[in-house]
C-alpha cells in the first residue's frame, strides 16, 4: 500500500478512517500456514476485526464467531456454514436454535456442562444429529470447564446423542510473545489429551 492510495482514501473518506491491506492480511495467513504445516487449520477470530470477514473466510480455514451480530455479518458475507465455529460464553437458546434451524454453523463450543446440555437440547429439537462440539477447557480463569467437567462430559457422552464431541478448545489469552510460556501451555493440553485417551 503506497502513499498515493492513502492520500486518495483520505480525500475520498476524510480522516480518521480505517484502511486495510487485504493482500498483506492474506499473505500473513499464508505465511502462518507455511510455518505451522498442513495439519493445522487457521481460524480467524471475528472479534479482532469484523471488517476482514470476507477476506478471512476465503483465506483461513474458518472463523470463530462469538455473538449474534458477528454471525449476522458472516451470513451477509455468505460465509459457508462449515467454516463457522459458534463460540462464546453467553450463547442464548434462541440464537442457537435459529442457527441450527438453518444449519448455519459447522462447529459449536461448549463452555460449560450447562452449555453442552443446551446444545444437545437444541440439536434434538431441530432433529439434528452429529452436531460438532468442542469442549472448552479452562486455562485457570472463569471461562471454560475444569478437567473434571471435561472428563465427565466425555465419559457420559451417551447422554448427548445429538452432538459429537470432536475436540477441545483451550484459549489462554492473546499478545503472548514468550515462547517458553506458549510451549508449556501446548505441553499441558497435549498431556491432558493423553490422559483423557487413557481414561
Amino acid at each position: 500500500m503506497d502513499n498515493h492510495i492513502l492520500q486518495e482514501a483520505a480525500r475520498t473518506y476524510n480522516t480518521p478512517c480505517y484502511i486495510f491491506d487485504l493482500d498483506v492480511f492474506i499473505s500473513r495467513i499464508r505465511r502462518m500456514e507455511q510455518i505451522l504445516g498442513k495439519q493445522v487449520n487457521i481460524y480467524y477470530a471475528m472479534k479482532a476485526n469484523p471488517f476482514l470477514t470476507a477476506a478471512a473466510a476465503q483465506a483461513a480455514g474458518g472463523l470463530e464467531v462469538c455473538s449474534p451480530g458477528e454471525y449476522a455479518i458472516c451470513r451477509r458475507a455468505r460465509v459457508p456454514a462449515q467454516k463457522i465455529v459458534l463460540s462464546g460464553v453467553n450463547k442464548e437458546e434462541s440464537h442457537i436454535r435459529s442457527v441450527m434451524a438453518e444449519q448455519g454453523a459447522g462447529t459449536y463450543t461448549a463452555e460449560s456442562l450447562n452449555q453442552l446440555r443446551l446444545l444437545e437440547a437444541c440439536a434434538g429439537a431441530a432433529g439434528r444429529t452429529g452436531v460438532r462440539v468442542l469442549l472448552r477447557l479452562t486455562s485457570g480463569n472463569q471461562f471454560g470447564m475444569s478437567e473434571a467437567d471435561v472428563t465427565e462430559c466425555i465419559r457420559d457422552r451417551e447422554k448427548f446423542p445429538h452432538v459429537t464431541m470432536v475436540g477441545l478448545q483451550y484459549f489462554t489469552g492473546t499478545q503472548k510473545k514468550v515462547m517458553k510460556k506458549i510451549a508449556g501451555e501446548v505441553e499441558y493440553i497435549e498431556d491432558f489429551a493423553r490422559r483423557l485417551e487413557k481414561e
